[in-house]
């Protein structure tokens, strides 16, 4: 994002403007755009939008997977897939793909299972029912007449 909105690179003692906004990411340099178009805003919101969608989706994954959702293992291999999208960034931002795997690994351990059931447990208690009535009294109570 700094090499797409900054134009201007140090050189001595001074900055030299330089348009850096093809170098900034595999997506941006697909396409030849001029300072200020509005291609180059929407290849600026692309990005953001695709490292925002990383981020969520890692996060919402790792959130849930915290509190004992099931579902959360297939969450990770999506959390997994939706990080793919950063091999259209730049290179640094490839790593989220490395931390993706990382954090979904540990949802396919055995041990990720009991923990999963004791939330399941905690979540919804099993229902306690109170004991049969035999006897219903209808009407005043003989103490009241």
């Amino acid at each position: 994002m700094w090499d797409m909105a900054s134009p201007f690179v140090r050189e001595g003692d001074g900055y030299v403007k330089e348009d850096r906004f093809a170098k900034a990411s595999w997506l941006s340099s697909l396409w030849v755009t001029e300072p200020g178009s509005g291609w180059r805003v929407l290849l600026a919101v692309a990005v953001t939008l695709i490292g925002f969608l990383v981020a969520a989706t890692v996060s919402v994954v790792g959130f849930y997977a915290f509190r004992g959702f099931s579902w959360t293992r297939i969450g990770g291999l999506v959390a997994v897939a939706v990080s793919l999208l950063t091999l259209t960034l730049n290179q640094p931002s490839w790593i989220a793909i490395g931390f993706a795997v990382l954090g979904a690994a540990p949802l396919w351990l055995p041990v990720t299972r009991s923990y999963v059931e004791r939330w399941a447990e905690k979540r919804s208690p099993a229902a306690v029912f109170s004991e049969p009535v035999d006897e219903v009294f209808y009407g005043p109570l003989p103490r009241f007449r």
